[in-house]
């Protein structure tokens, strides 16, 4: 049986590198302003170092890693490191202004995931650069091919003409459109969004949107969270059926950055980190998981406004104030000193890292054992990153009738029991569980028929008719295109075609 959550999906991650830290652009928005600014303007990731994090990608079984800058196409050895992505067979998710050479977007096509293109108003354009452009994302649609190539636009005022975005996606015939509001760079001196004005520019948001869907655009989506009062409860419903992730309205996901000194980092918005190393951590994952429980502290504990504190989507989790550069004191560095100062959270990256890392490569045996080694410890014994891959293990292994009832705790005790149960449900039934996957599945529905309840029904569906009961498989397969987000339709109408 075909499942729609994957539990190596689950435990992953995709590593981000600054490859250089120069432009060939000025953009009045960027929220990178200040790291580009601070940086020498040749400053770019040497080949050894982007060697090192390959390798290390290729044996924590990451496929793919993001490309950033500044622009990163600008590497002065981009075909060098193109040849390493080809060594390590490791995929590559472009972020691009498109300004660049079209011998790099063929040199590119072996190695690409998927390319963003961020585009600006033509008045921004010199010379021929705009033609330029055009024929940039056409080629890269045909070598690619149109499902890997995106454009996007930032809106960065309220009373910004944003039309052109429908203009550049009707004359490259794109399939794809990502659609954002600035945010605060740490220091604040780019062109932002006020917290004050966010409701007025979603609204100009909405209407783009609206508009590349009215003109054959396929799949146009929003991206990173919003402050869900801030926006209104019509605007969040609707922002829930076009975001790209089915906790993003909300809340942000953990980026590792790695700068081109081979510094960690997460987004430019978020904790400002200061000449920590990424061979200060054990692995890229320990890296990650570091700033992930870092960031999470600050998502919950730290409130964007006032009223945040009584907030029953804050309490759940559901909305962590819109985005991490709003909140107060997120943007103070980051340094080795404060570093010390977190060791338990140093520690506990460092444990859940290598179980997962165990996990990925399939070493479901050791894995099993050492993380029933920690939960034997009284430090560990209730820590439930620890308890999940270790009953992931055990149901790898087919112990699962000895955790059944630990199970069903663990997703009655989720925040997010949908996310949890379509975890467990689909490893489940690859081991031959299908019953138990059931009960599991139908549990994460009672306790919450909102957000990725539309996964469970679909899971539903395919087990019950795996099991020949048609009415319960039809049943399911009702209620998950009824609840099934709008840009996950138009997605689906697009495959089949």
């Amino acid at each position: 049986m075909s499942s729609i959550q994957n539990d190596m999906d689950y435990l992953s991650f995709r590593p981000r590198i600054r490859l250089t830290a120069f432009c060939n652009r000025s953009c009045s928005y960027c929220f990178a302003k200040d790291y580009l600014s601070a940086r020498d303007k040749n400053d770019e990731i040497d080949l050894a170092s982007m060697e090192k994090i390959l390798r290390q990608c290729q044996d924590e079984k990451i496929q793919c890693i993001g490309w950033q800058g500044g622009e990163p196409t600008l590497h002065s050895n981009i075909h060098s490191i193109i040849n390493l992505h080809k060594k390590y067979g490791i995929k590559a998710m472009v972020f691009t202004n498109g300004i660049i050479s079209k011998d790099t977007i063929i040199a590119l096509s072996d190695i690409v995931e998927a390319v963003l293109v961020n585009c600006n108003e033509p008045t921004t354009y010199k010379g021929d650069e705009l033609t330029n452009l055009f024929d940039n994302i056409k080629l890269m649609q045909k070598l690619y091919g149109k499902e890997r190539v995106a454009i996007g636009i930032n809106i960065y005022s309220d009373k910004m003409d944003t039309s052109f975005i429908l203009e550049y996606a009707l004359k490259t015939a794109i399939n794809e459109v990502r659609i954002d509001i600035t945010r605060p760079s740490p220091s604040n001196e780019n062109m932002f969004i006020d917290y004050s004005d966010i409701q007025r520019t979603f609204e100009e948001a909405k209407k783009i949107h609206k508009l590349l869907l009215g003109n054959g655009v396929e799949y146009v989506h929003f991206d990173c969270p919003f402050p869900l009062c801030a926006i209104g409860e019509e605007n969040v419903s609707y922002l829930r059926n076009y975001i790209n992730s089915d906790l993003g309205h909300g809340q942000c996901s953990t980026a590792l950055d790695i700068t081109p000194n081979s510094n960690i980092a997460s987004c430019f918005c978020s904790i400002q980190f200061k000449d920590i190393g990424i061979d200060t951590f054990n692995s890229l994952t320990h890296a990650w998981l570091f700033i992930k429980y870092l960031e999470d502290e600050m998502k919950w504990s730290i409130n964007t406004k006032d009223s945040c504190e009584n907030c029953s989507n804050r309490e759940n989790r559901l909305c962590q104030g819109g985005c991490l550069g709003y909140k107060p004191g997120i943007n103070n560095v980051f340094d080795r000193k404060m570093l010390l100062s977190k060791q338990d959270l140093f520690e506990k990256s460092n444990i859940v890292s290598s179980l997962y890392i165990l996990y990925k490569t399939n070493d479901f045996k050791k894995c099993y054992e050492v993380a029933g080694l920690y939960l034997k410890d009284n430090k560990y014994k209730n820590n439930a990153a620890i308890k999940e891959i270790f009953i992931l293990s055990a149901i790898r292994l087919h112990m699962v009738h000895l955790y059944k009832d630990d199970i069903i705790k663990m997703v009655q005790n989720s925040f997010y029991p949908s996310l949890d149960a379509l975890l467990y449900a689909s490893v489940l039934s690859e081991t031959n569980s299908l019953d138990l996957s059931i009960e599991i599945a139908e549990l994460g529905l009672m306790l919450d028929k909102n957000l990725t309840a539309y996964r469970l029904h679909y899971f539903l569906y395919e087990a019950y008719k795996q099991k020949n009961q048609t009415t319960k498989s039809s049943i399911n397969l009702v209620s998950y295109y009824k609840y099934l987000p709008d840009i996950n339709k138009k997605r689906l109408r697009e495959m089949r075609r």
